[in-house]
């Protein structure tokens, strides 16, 4: 299988691409990798951690494998890109 995609299973005729909130960045690959909190990733067949964009200030990113990033709620901040969690105001 080529990067951005992979194959967990054996004798299969195809590969699988890498879902949103993931990479696969090399060949012959099992499984695919999550993005990490803080970041996200909303395309599929991602070949590089790099496709893994940090969250923006004001938003946060959970939990690993993200495919988007989230608001922070009324009454509180995060001032920082790429962080897993906002801040009380």
């Amino acid at each position: 299988c080529a990067a951005g995609t992979y194959q967990a299973s054996t004798g299969q005729s195809s590969c699988t691409d890498a879902s949103a909130g993931y990479y696969v960045d090399s060949t012959a690959q099992t499984a695919q990798t999550a993005c990490l909190a803080g970041t996200y990733n909303a395309n599929t067949a991602s070949t590089t951690s790099s496709d893994c964009l940090d969250a923006e200030a004001g938003n946060y990113v959970g939990s690993t494998g993200s495919d988007s990033q989230t608001a922070c709620a009324a009454g509180t901040y995060q001032a920082s890109t790429g962080q897993s969690s906002c801040t009380d105001a």
